[in-house]
């Protein structure tokens, strides 16, 4: 008997796009912003917090006056990891790749997981980063981080 690769037996159209997200009320806002090429988080027009992920209630408040706010795509380096298997077949053609949280400049504590455009030796948690947007397939865009070059605050 030969032992299969690794790729063998994968759907070959399941590996020309990612997951993609369902459409779903609470967060399609977010996904249009994105198309569009911006940021956008809900915000509680009560306390004034910003609520991520999207859900219908201000965790802080209890509030369900919640509306979409555009944000400046600017923040801090979280946490970040090299990411050495996929975990879905259109990735293996792309490892390693890099995947971060960033913590957004609007508000800390509120953080935004996303791809992260730079080496591994550009990064340190601390550091500032910017959002950039990119087509990943016709049909899907996905906000990516990079570092900038301004101050760390």
């Amino acid at each position: 008997m030969v032992p299969m690769s690794d790729t063998e037996g994968v759907d070959r159209v399941s590996a020309l796009s990612p997951p993609v997200p369902g459409e779903h009320p609470v967060h399609q806002f977010y996904w249009d912003a994105v198309r569009e090429g911006q940021l956008k988080l809900l915000r509680c027009q009560s306390c004034r917090h910003f609520i991520h992920y999207p859900r219908p209630i201000c965790r802080f408040c209890g509030s369900v006056d919640l509306t979409p706010e555009p944000i400046s795509g600017r923040g801090t380096l979280y946490s970040y990891t090299v990411v050495m298997q996929p975990g879905h077949p259109f990735f293996m053609d792309k490892i390693p790749y890099i995947i971060g949280v960033m913590e957004i400049d609007e508000e800390p504590g509120v953080r935004l997981p996303g791809g992260i455009e730079a080496a591994e030796d550009e990064l340190r948690c601390g550091i500032p980063l910017e959002v950039l947007f990119k087509q990943v397939t016709p049909t899907l865009t996905l906000p990516f981080f990079r570092p900038t070059g301004r101050q760390a605050q």
